[in-house]
């Protein structure tokens, strides 16, 4: 009976043995199952998170590439709207320019072929008073005289009307002829004005005894000197005019 006793105590305490190995095997694989699991989550969230970004910041540079596309698209068409528009403009104000310019250069060769046209007769009617002047001045001084000829009074009055006329026209029309015409027509008219008088008042001071050296004196004066004089003024009306210098033509 004893042993029969002890040999179910000793198969309970091997049971109970067994009983707690197996509880304490079961908890350290619990442990190690939750540990394991734990970190098993801990990597799969991590990847989860990862991969949740990753896709995140994918889409994300996706829809800012998109976004930089249009917003470059967009700038570049409003950059070419702005072109074509500043072109537009530029064009236009190009025309309107041209078209003034075109404007003031009509008005400014009508205005100049106006000025031309008086400037030419201006010159043309100078000349043609400088000649008769001259005329008068040689028919008043001439040594030799054609029978039939006017007097001499006749002559004085005729050089006083030319020399008039000359200075009347010159002061009217002095506008309209250049600087070096002006005064080179002052000085001849003044050498003509000056020969007149020491005709007038020395020459034929004392009537049928004239003073024949100065008489001759004021002959070659005005054939030599005062002649290159008016043929000198008659060069600058033709330059003035639009003519090559005589040297030029002579070359």
């Amino acid at each position: 009976m004893t042993q029969a006793l002890d040999m179910l105590t000793r198969h309970y305490s091997w049971r109970k043995f067994m009983f707690e190995s197996w509880v304490k095997t079961l908890l350290e694989s619990a442990t190690v199952a939750a540990v394991l699991g734990g970190i098993a989550m801990f990597l799969f969230k991590s990847a989860i998170t990862e991969r949740l970004k990753n896709a995140i910041k994918a889409e994300y540079d996706e829809k800012l590439e998109s976004h930089k596309a249009q917003l470059q698209a967009s700038n570049s068409k409003e950059i070419e709207v702005l072109k074509a528009q500043l072109k537009g403009r530029a064009d236009l104000e190009l025309e309107q320019l041209k078209s003034t310019l075109q404007v003031q250069a009509a008005q400014r060769s009508l205005a100049f072929g106006k000025l031309h046209e008086r400037r030419v007769e201006a010159i043309h009617q100078t000349y043609k008073l400088i000649r008769a002047l001259q005329r008068a001045v040689g028919l008043y001084i001439a040594a030799f005289r054609l029978v039939g000829d006017d007097g001499e009074a006749d002559r004085l009055n005729a050089v006083v009307a030319a020399h008039d006329a000359l200075r009347n026209h010159i002061v009217a029309n002095a506008l309209f002829l250049t600087r070096s015409i002006s005064a080179k027509v002052a000085a001849l008219e003044a050498e003509f004005r000056r020969i007149t008088n020491q005709f007038t008042l020395v020459v034929k001071a004392h009537g049928d005894q004239p003073n024949t050296s100065l008489w001759m004196k004021l002959l070659g004066d005005f054939d030599g000197t005062v002649s290159d004089a008016a043929n000198s003024v008659e060069e600058e009306m033709r330059i003035a005019l639009g003519d090559e210098p005589a040297d030029h033509d002579s070359d």
